[in-house]
């Protein structure tokens, strides 16, 4: 995951790997598997945006289940003072 110059998924693997960044930094325990998560998101964003199709509703609901877990944790840190 970690990236690489010239490699041809280089915009794709410097998503997934910010975001596990973030996800190691704010949920390490849960970070393995919300990466898995991202990664299979990710893949299904793509397929969507370059070759079209539905929206799995399953996939859907996923991603916003990460946003806000993430979005929750960010926020309770801000209130605690831990970040700013």
């Amino acid at each position: 995951m970690w990236p690489v110059l010239r490699d041809d998924e280089a915009p794709y693997r410097n998503l997934a790997f910010r975001f596990a960044c973030l996800a190691v930094a704010l949920a390490r325990a849960d970070a393995a598997a919300d990466v898995a998560t991202f990664l299979k998101l990710l893949k299904a964003r793509n397929n969507l945006a370059h070759a079209g199709g539905d929206v799995d509703a399953t996939l859907a609901q996923q991603s916003i289940a990460l946003l806000r877990k993430y979005t929750a944790i960010v926020a309770s840190a801000e209130m605690d003072g831990r970040v700013g």
